[in-house]
């Protein structure tokens, strides 16, 4: 588009998108900046992902007015036989991990406050509509470089009809609830239950907090709804109203082939979610993808954007 600088398309405006505008925006070179999101901010509901362990790599101050709400001082671990047992059982084991620069937030507001810096800073945003195949293609068509962060399978991936290409995904089921939290407001909790999947309570405050549970194996339940109410009530932590419950599909990692993050032939780049970077625990599933947009601004600005698939790893 430009005479003299490149222009990027990130289509996908969560913090994995965000965090490409971001960067790339700061770089010399680089002309139009602009962003596909699905969603209206003021209306976005996000609970997916609110424990941050590196809360220096979003750009904002770390405020509850830009959505940071908890400075926690770790994560505790608490690990069980399984699912099958009182809810007075003593854990087999407990490890409290520290995370100096970790916060519990309201993601939501994290992300409309870094759409709104980078406004300021002269990003562009297109809102409150999907892009279709058509559009996809012509954007590829039109812009120097287009970042894909819709999440897994990718829009790409749809486009291409490759969705197989990936290999293992995660269902979590998210909701923020009111009660008591103030036994563990420094330390959230994280309880492992005999299988290969989770459940957690992240307090936001002595009396809010983001609980959820996320299955990463084969073995996924009949009722995903009446499996999070359960896991409520055997770990301690309000049962949610099923209204304020929002289910994610998320990649159980590595997913994809690094080597499949780059399409060269249209210069599209899969960055977070969509290039299948791994789930961690205590949010550091977020920070992966963050960090892949970070790397790929970092290739763009030395001219070596063809190398990205072989640093991007998802391990």
């Amino acid at each position: 588009m430009g005479v003299d600088t490149d222009d990027v398309a990130v289509i996908g405006g969560s913090v994995s998108g965000l965090a490409a505008a971001d960067s790339l925006n700061d770089l010399s070179g680089i002309g139009e900046v602009r962003v596909f999101e699905r969603q209206e901010y003021d209306n976005k509901r996000v609970d997916c992902g609110e424990a941050i362990n590196d809360s220096t790599l979003v750009p904002l101050e770390k405020t509850a007015a830009n959505g940071f709400l908890n400075n926690v001082r770790g994560f505790q671990l608490r690990v069980y036989s399984g699912m099958n047992r009182s809810a007075t059982e003593t854990p087999l084991g407990t490890s409290n991990l520290r995370c100096e620069a970790g916060y519990i937030c309201d993601r939501d507001v994290v992300e409309r406050r870094w759409a709104e810096s980078l406004s300021d800073d002269g990003v562009l945003f297109e809102t409150g509509r999907s892009v279709s195949h058509s559009e996809y293609r012509d954007i590829c068509d039109e812009y120097d470089y287009v970042v894909d962060a819709t999440g897994q399978p990718s829009l790409t991936h749809k486009v291409h009809d490759r969705v197989p290409e990936y290999t293992g995904d995660m269902v979590a089921l998210n909701a923020t609830v009111e009660g008591d939290f103030s036994d563990y407001v420094e330390y959230p909790r994280i309880y492992f239950e005999g299988y290969v999947g989770y459940s957690w309570s992240f307090p936001k405050s002595r009396n809010r907090a983001n609980v959820g549970i996320g299955w990463a194996g084969d073995e996924r339940p009949d009722d995903y709804m009446r499996a999070f109410e359960a896991a409520a009530e055997r770990n301690g932590f309000p049962v949610p109203d099923r209204a304020d419950v929002n289910i994610y599909t998320i990649p159980r990692g590595p997913s994809l082939d690094p080597k499949k993050t780059h399409h060269p032939e249209s210069n599209v780049f899969l960055v977070g979610d969509a290039a299948g970077i791994a789930n961690r625990y205590q949010g550091e599933g977020i920070c992966q993808g963050i960090r892949s947009s970070y790397l790929l601004a970092d290739l763009i600005a030395a001219g070596k954007e063809t190398e990205y698939s072989t640093h991007c790893t998802t391990a």
